[in-house]
């Protein structure tokens, strides 16, 4: 389910909250902070991550809506 504590510190190599949780976002692991204030990970996400598979993230941009479309205004030429 979630790393234990001893699997983030082999993960990130750092023993201190706010080390390892600059250690994740700056490689891209998501995670929430529980109460202790320790960051929660997922093991599937961090074998998704260390295999290549990043998740695609879920507020993306959608570009394609920026493209022109063309407008049929009725009228033939």
């Amino acid at each position: 389910m979630f790393l234990s504590f001893a699997e983030l510190v082999l993960l990130t190599g750092y023993r201190r909250r706010s080390c390892i949780i600059r250690w994740l976002v700056a490689n891209g692991f998501a995670f929430r902070v529980g109460a202790d204030g320790y960051p929660r990970v997922l093991e599937e996400h961090m074998r998704l991550i260390l295999c290549g598979n990043s998740p695609k993230p879920r507020n993306a941009p959608n570009f394609s809506a920026l493209k022109k479309k063309k407008v049929f205004d009725g009228a033939t030429s």
